[in-house]
């Protein structure tokens, strides 16, 4: 259960991390760009959190 965590939340990571860098490519909305981006930057810390948990036999 751990690991699929670790996983779904990397795919989440990934997933928002592109749709970040298309949103800087192709959208001009200043503020949409920074929310997106903010998203991609959460998601990647919250990886990163479960997989220190997950490296460290914690639970959340």
């Amino acid at each position: 259960m751990k690991l699929l965590a670790v996983i779904l939340t990397a795919a989440a990571a990934v997933v928002w991390t592109i749709n970040a860098v298309l949103h800087f490519v192709y959208d001009t909305s200043l503020p949409l760009q920074l929310l997106n981006l903010l998203c991609a930057l959460l998601w990647c810390i919250a990886f990163l959190v479960q997989l220190w948990h997950y490296r460290n036999n914690k639970s959340l």
